[in-house]
């Protein structure tokens, strides 16, 4: 990744491809960011899709921040919060109003865990692998490399990368796994 003064010059002077880096270099930290606030991940994913739409239309504002990262998580704080309040009016939730925005800090504990023992259990499943397609799920959903930079880096076919990954999944999916994912919710 190039330094984020080059990418917000190139941002600057409307390079989509600058635009592309920047989403895809800061898309998990806004998303960690804007599930607090939403606590849903469909509309968390919405609003991350608007506020890069908005980040391009006002491109040239970005150019005098210092630290670039800070002043993106600050804008798409605002943004956020903007459109919630929008959303509200639409739905006429003003009467609750506080609750759109912050929810009981018992369910985040509570998500959290349920995250945290899904993420555990998953990270077992995954080390049972044999040890290529343990290597595919790390470049294919960790690092999120297409299959084809994956084929190049590990000299293996599209189609072979395709196929483990695909016996790679199946095996993550088997019913233990899937019932004790179950019983912890």
């Amino acid at each position: 990744m190039q330094s984020t003064t080059k990418l917000t010059e190139r941002l600057k002077d409307g390079d989509k491809e600058a635009l592309f880096s920047t989403m895809a270099f800061y898309y998990n930290d806004l998303f960690r960011y804007g599930i607090k606030f939403t606590a849903d991940k469909d509309i968390t994913k919405d609003i991350i899709g608007q506020f890069f739409i908005h980040v391009w239309d006002h491109r040239h504002q970005f150019s005098n921040a210092h630290n670039f990262k800070n002043y993106l998580v600050v804008a798409f704080k605002r943004y956020v919060i903007d459109y919630l309040r929008k959303i509200s009016r639409q739905l006429n939730f003003s009467e609750y109003e506080s609750d759109c925005y912050e929810y009981p800090y018992e369910d985040y504990i509570i998500a959290w865990q349920n995250e945290e023992t899904v993420r555990e259990l998953l990270q077992k499943a995954i080390q049972e692998l044999p040890e290529r397609q343990r290597q595919l799920i790390q470049l294919r959903f960790y690092e999120q490399l297409s299959y084809e930079e994956i084929a190049s880096r590990t000299s293996l076919s599209i189609r072979t990368v395709y196929n483990k990954l695909h016996e790679a999944i199946k095996k993550l999916r088997c019913p233990v796994l899937r019932q004790s994912i179950l019983r912890n919710y």
